[in-house]
């Protein structure tokens, strides 16, 4: 209709004596904008949904695992769903939670599922009732500290958190001071995402330091394991000796991503090792991958001279660094705050309690961990079974979840000194000085076998991990303490 009209005036000026064409024309451009453009009519608001989502003190779930009760508790939060309209679908479920903010979004620790092709929610009958859910799982709350948690729904139209609930864990004393332990100072290094910014908080790696201090302090007081005499603290210095603005933490200017195979880092981004214990947060890339678990980080073990090798430790040579790795999604997922702990066991010399090799520790039960993890299938199991067919609760840090993670044993604490005593690359007084600490201006080069680790474990479905400004939908599949397939689904009556 608009071209029609257009097309007609024109011809009407064709037919015009010549002093009247450009007049014409004139008017013929401002009518063509009129009818081309129009006025702008605002689009209607969206309908209001009656899909609510919320959580009551009934759906936190405590729970203990062991029957002698000595390990923390473990918690699940079951989210209630109601009244879907017909026209919208549930695309992403799960939640997240902080130790700070009294209502936690997607920048705080989060824990998301993809359920778009999920039958039950796809097909469930919303007129008969909610659908409840399990959320969260919370198998790692740092020992006296309240979490606040949400619920979180992203629909086909819009995004859903529910109301805050709190959860406190079970091991609530203070950690006791020690005045003749020895103290490692760390240093993080916070790279920025491609925009700018930075999406690990400084309350998260804090909570890395502080969990792995109840680690090595023997906290948990857990039978078998004992307090390390090891430490660790945000480094207060630079070092050329000018203070830092937050103990413990530097913030890189510009992004990296770290290949795990290969890994590099330009001199300038690590801090003399004699100094401080660096820790990188940044993505990492060339990571081994299954259905089972998410990679958490890695780090290499300790150098030492040839005549002093720890048994299954790495032979010093000029120019190479150490470290560990944190990879930043990790770090943003529920139930990473172990991760550091873990990496710094293999720092100060410590293997896995389930290498094929063993991990030179008699006191440390060796378990096969393909089989558990063939019959674990997606199954919470924080079981293990011995090459002699005894079955034992994981707590030590060198193991993997489903683990309690809470301590070291004596075998593995003579390793520890060992390393205090001998290796290279040991910040403070303990180990050996490196010749040459520099190489101002190159890239540093790390050793050929780090040390990996993998996180919580998972069950077969897709797996988005929130960031800041952006979801990213991965390979790795979410963790959970129950199967989807097998979670109970319910009608509630309130």
């Amino acid at each position: 209709m608009i071209r029609k009209e257009c097309n007609k005036f024109s011809d009407i000026c064709d037919s015009m004596s010549d002093w009247y064409k450009p007049l014409a024309w004139v008017l013929l451009f401002f009518g063509s904008a009129a009818c081309t453009e129009g006025p702008i009519v605002p689009e209607p608001e969206p309908e209001p949904s009656g899909f609510t989502i919320h959580m009551d003190e009934e759906n936190i779930v405590e729970y203990q695992e062991d029957e002698q009760g000595i390990y923390p508790h473990l918690y699940t939060a079951y989210l209630v769903m109601e009244n879907l309209p017909a026209d919208e679908k549930i695309l992403y479920m799960g939640g997240c939670y902080s130790n700070g903010s009294t209502e936690p979004d997607l920048s705080d620790y989060t824990l998301i599922y993809d359920y778009s092709e999920h039958d039950t929610f796809q097909q469930w009958d919303w007129e008969s009732g909610p659908l409840i859910w399990n959320c969260l799982a919370l198998y790692h709350l740092m020992p006296g500290t309240t979490y606040h948690i949400r619920g979180y729904v992203k629909t086909d139209k819009a995004e859903y958190f529910s109301n805050t609930m709190e959860v406190r864990s079970n091991f609530t004393a203070p950690m006791e001071e020690t005045t003749d332990a020895y103290t490692i100072p760390v240093i993080f290094h916070l790279f920025p995402d491609a925009d700018g910014s930075y999406p690990v908080k400084e309350w998260m790696l804090k909570e890395q330091l502080d969990y792995a201090n109840r680690v090595y302090s023997n906290y948990f007081g857990i039978p078998g394991q004992e307090d390390t005499g090891v430490r660790f603290a945000p480094a207060t210095h630079a070092p050329d000796g000018k203070p830092l603005s937050t103990p413990g933490m530097i913030y890189e200017k510009e992004p990296v991503e770290i290949d795990s195979a290969n890994a590099e880092l330009e001199d300038r981004y690590v801090w003399d090792m004699e100094h401080a214990l660096n820790v990188w947060v940044c993505p990492i890339t060339n990571v081994y991958e299954d259905e089972y678990s998410i990679f958490a980080g890695f780090s290499y073990f300790p150098f030492f001279d040839e005549n002093e090798l720890l048994p299954g430790c790495d032979i010093y040579k000029p120019g190479l660094a150490t470290g560990i790795f944190l990879n930043k999604q990790a770090v943003l997922t529920a139930n990473s705050i172990s991760t550091f702990a873990h990496e710094a066991g293999h720092f100060l010399g410590l293997a896995h309690v389930f290498g094929q090799g063993g991990d030179y520790c008699e006191d440390t039960p060796w378990y096969d961990r393909n089989a558990y993890m063939q019959e674990l299938n997606g199954y919470t199991n924080f079981k293990r079974t011995d090459a002699n067919g005894i079955q034992y609760y994981s707590d030590n840090i060198m193991d993997y979840s489903y683990s309690f993670l809470t301590g070291i044993t004596p075998d593995q604490i003579r390793r520890i000194r060992y390393t205090l005593q001998h290796a290279y690359f040991i910040p403070g007084k303990a180990g050996k000085e490196e010749p040459a600490t520099r190489i101002s201006g190159k890239s540093r080069r790390f050793g050929k076998n780090p040390v990996r680790y993998t996180g919580g474990h998972t069950v077969s479905v897709k797996t988005i991990i929130f960031s800041t400004k952006f979801l990213s939908i991965i390979k790795l599949s979410s963790q959970s303490n129950f199967r989807p397939e097998e979670q109970s689904v319910c009608v509630s009556i309130y």
